[in-house]
């Protein structure tokens, strides 16, 4: 076999296997450009539904710290109640003692 010959046929191997290479590098490209799309869409996905649920944690807050400035009301109340009967009992016990 002359060199000419054997030449053409490394350079027939390297270009097909040059070519094949390339080909599956341009298939992984692909697959990662269609992965970087998904990442990028749950990304999006994934801002939206914290955005809605920072709005809901501070309905929530807000609901809260009405809650507890009338759960204060209602026992500001309840004390002063429990004040006011508690001195009405102590006298009405004395004046109980008092009579007997």
């Amino acid at each position: 076999m002359d060199q000419f010959q054997q030449m053409d046929i490394f350079f027939i191997v390297t270009t097909v296997v040059v070519a094949f290479v390339g080909l599956l590098f341009m298939i992984v490209l692909y697959r990662i450009w269609r992965l970087l799309s998904e990442v990028e869409y749950f990304m999006h996905e994934i801002r939206e539904e914290t955005t809605l649920l920072r709005g809901d944690i501070a309905k929530v807050r807000t609901k809260l710290q009405r809650g507890l400035r009338l759960r204060r009301l209602f026992n500001i109340g309840k004390d002063a109640f429990t004040e006011f009967t508690r001195d009405r009992s102590k006298k009405s016990k004395k004046d109980d003692a008092g009579r007997s």
